[in-house]
């Protein structure tokens, strides 16, 4: 039999590492929340960066309400205005791709913060396309998100696709209307590049599981109907 220190021992024991269970457990429903708290924050920050992309497909006027960094945003970017709490940008007939000061052509590549985020390569891949100029992507932190680009030369694109990570683009400065077809979202950064690009077609086109769209941007059409888009859903 145990002595009665013993057992005090090992009930004191039992206790302690109780304890720490439950310590570990509510660190762990913390550190859940932080992470969905950045995630919901970093979404956010794409967003805003998207209608921005969006805008130069539409050719329209449009703002972006509550940023502050106004100094930050004229200095990286003198075509945008900034009024207030406001950031206008106003509509522009051309985008020209700037060269490499030795007359290289440009080059586009993801990277860690503050880098270029990854979520917006394809977007500017497809925006790179209406612009004057070419361009080369490089996909460096990921796997497989250039496979869309497959979709977007059927369209009409003029597109190299290197390899699976690098992509060229030949923009054709607005001479050349992409084709209108049926295509299938792969994911969502791949699926709101087609959305951008099936607004430049010419014709109706028609994007299946768009479920994929849904979860990164929630009501997109509605809120793109509202700046002259005519896009429907159906079942």
């Amino acid at each position: 039999k145990l002595s009665s220190y013993t057992q005090k021992q090992k009930k004191n024991y039992s206790f302690k590492v109780e304890a720490m269970r439950k310590r570990i457990t509510a660190l762990k429903k913390q550190q859940e929340e932080v992470d969905k708290r950045r995630q919901y924050y970093e979404m956010k920050e794409i967003e805003a960066n998207q209608i921005k992309e969006e805008k130069e497909m539409l050719r329209k006027q449009i703002a972006i309400v509550d940023k502050k960094k106004e100094k930050e945003i004229e200095k990286k970017n003198s075509n945008i205005i900034v009024d207030g709490d406001d950031i206008v940008i106003p509509k522009m007939d051309h985008y020209e791709i700037e060269s490499f000061i030795d007359g290289s052509i440009m080059t586009l590549a993801d990277a860690p913060w503050p880098g270029l985020t990854p979520d917006l390569i394809s977007v500017l891949l497809v925006v790179a396309t209406q612009a004057r100029g070419s361009v080369l992507f490089h996909q460096k932190m990921f796997e497989s998100r250039l496979f869309f680009v497959d979709k977007l030369i059927d369209m009409g694109a003029q597109i190299i696709l290197c390899d699976p990570h690098r992509a060229v683009v030949v923009g054709h400065d607005h001479n050349i209307l992409l084709r209108a077809g049926r295509m299938s979202s792969p994911d969502i950064r791949a699926g709101i590049a087609l959305l951008i690009a099936a607004l430049y077609a010419n014709g109706t086109s028609r994007i299946d599981n768009i479920a994929q769209i849904d979860r990164g941007y929630e009501n997109i059409e509605a809120r793109l109907n509202a700046l002259g888009a005519h896009i429907k859903r159906t079942d």
